[in-house]
């Protein structure tokens, strides 16, 4: 099995991108939308963790 390793910063700006192109509007009510923008804000969330500058409640 291949596992792909996807930056933090790649989920950000694929999400910014597609705000960009603002051509679906209704893309932000698709489940894989919800998803992309689930990953990024779990992976941001992570990342702070790991770096110690939240601490989880």
């Amino acid at each position: 099995m291949n596992t792909t390793t996807v930056l933090t910063e790649d989920l950000w700006s694929a999400l910014d991108a597609l705000d960009a192109l603002d051509v679906v509007p209704q893309a932000h009510q698709a489940e894989w939308y919800k998803r992309l923008e689930q990953a990024a804000y779990s992976a941001t969330q992570a990342m702070l963790l790991d770096k110690g500058l939240i601490t989880e409640q």
